[in-house]
């Protein structure tokens, strides 16, 4: 049983998508730099999360952020 449980969770893994990411996977995941976020964050078009001395970025902040500069904002069903 354990090991069936162990064997699950790890399957589980690979699919919980995460809701924060750090600032370097952010910049990978936005296709931007480091200075380019901070200073979107600075003029408050993108909010950064502080978790103790780490700094965060909302997935859906992101994507709202990229669909801003791409134009393609997503329709209210």
């Amino acid at each position: 049983m354990h090991s069936e449980t162990t064997h699950m969770e790890r399957a589980l893994v690979g699919t919980i998508k995460p809701r924060l990411l750090s600032i370097p996977d952010s910049v990978n995941y936005a296709a931007t730099s480091r200075s380019t976020l901070y200073a979107e964050e600075k003029s408050g078009r993108i909010k950064f999360v502080k978790m103790g001395s780490s700094t965060r970025i909302e997935v859906s902040e992101l994507d709202r952020w990229i669909d801003s500069k791409t134009g393609t904002q997503a329709q209210a069903a």
